[in-house]
């Protein structure tokens, strides 16, 4: 399992505090709704609701489609993917401790931008855009988005660990979700106080595809519970995921692979 998305966010703040607090002392956004794209055929009910979840998310890897996440105050993120070329354009906000962060993440099938504003220009680099060094990320990516995977909440794979799963009506399935058996999602059962299992509700569109995964969370290391909720619509319309203009583009800087192997694995 990675390093979840939330465990990373909490030591890219605590690096990226020392970082404002050294450079201080030196120098003084969706619709919830589900729009048609290619007919993969309507819910069907005779199916086994595990196995109609699990293809549910074929469409991620195979259409076009805008998706938004959030949790409570903690957490919003909007985005836009193209599923067959594997990328995808990204803004999260994220808050904690009266501290925020706001990055925005373009990711291709091979390479990866990040803009962070004014920080930056804190860490020295003279442009709004950030290329990072893939090789440099190793398997936990940045804020639990890598290149090639848009699926930056692991939906598809919180589908492998569905447990007592039953259908609530036509497009409304709940059930719960095994952490013993999640691969690379934003769940981590260490925060969890030994917690292996999280309830989850979803619903699917009239094509089956899905388009809302809310999870219900405890409360965990300082974070109040709440509800991890992943929307996705407009599938099969036009995304334009281009990389920034080459004079809005620096190199990523030393400090910051420094920051990550400190804080963004475990």
């Amino acid at each position: 399992m990675r390093t979840p998305f939330w465990r990373s966010v909490v030591g890219i703040f605590a690096a990226l505090t020392l970082a404002v607090t050294a450079c201080g002392s030196g120098d003084g956004s969706g619709n919830g709704g589900a729009n048609s794209g290619g007919d993969r055929g309507t819910t069907d009910t005779g199916v086994e609701p595990a196995l109609q979840l699990a293809s549910s998310v074929e469409a991620l890897a195979e259409e076009s489609f805008k998706v938004e996440m959030s949790m409570g105050e903690f957490l919003t993120a909007t985005g836009a993917v193209d599923g067959p070329r594997h990328a995808a354009r990204i803004a999260m906000s994220t808050g904690m401790e009266g501290q925020s962060l706001d990055v925005e993440m373009i990711v291709t099938e091979a390479d990866m931008w990040m803009n962070m504003g004014d920080l930056s220009f804190l860490l020295g680099v003279e442009a709004p855009w950030m290329h990072l060094d893939t090789s440099r990320l190793g398997g936990e990516g940045f804020m639990g988005v890598k290149p090639g995977e848009v699926d930056f909440a692991g939906t598809a794979e919180m589908m492998k660990a569905l447990g007592d799963v039953e259908r609530v009506d036509d497009t409304t399935f709940r059930g719960e979700i095994d952490l013993t058996r999640a691969g690379d999602t934003v769940l981590d059962e260490q925060m969890l106080a030994g917690q292996t299992t999280l309830r989850f509700t979803a619903t699917l569109d009239s094509q089956g595809r899905l388009t809302e995964m809310r999870v219900d969370f405890p409360e965990m290391e300082g974070l109040q519970a709440d509800a991890l909720v992943v929307r996705y619509y407009d599938f099969g319309q036009p995304v334009d995921i281009s990389p920034p203009p080459a004079d809005q583009v620096g190199e990523a800087p030393e400090e910051l692979y420094q920051m990550l192997g400190m804080f963004g694995s475990s």
